[in-house]
């Protein structure tokens, strides 16, 4: 099944990642949770790990890019 995700960032500062079916939209999810976005697009799981990659059109963001000091983030 084709999934998206939102990363959101609450008050305190914990991330909170969303995963949620295709069918669904972005913005429909990140206002059901009092935060800010950080990142939205799709995710799958491939070898065991969770890659995300794209974007998301109705909140106007996009995936975070990998770096060394966070390879694991969405």
């Amino acid at each position: 099944m084709a999934m998206k995700y939102v990363m959101l960032r609450l008050d305190g500062g914990e991330l909170l990642p969303l995963v949620f079916p295709a069918f669904m939209q972005h913005a429909h999810m990140a206002q059901a949770v009092p935060a800010t976005v950080v990142s939205a697009g799709r995710v799958r799981l491939e070898n065991g790990k969770v890659i995300a990659g794209g974007a998301s059109s109705s909140l106007n963001v996009s995936s975070r890019k990998r770096t060394p000091d966070y390879p694991d983030v969405f």
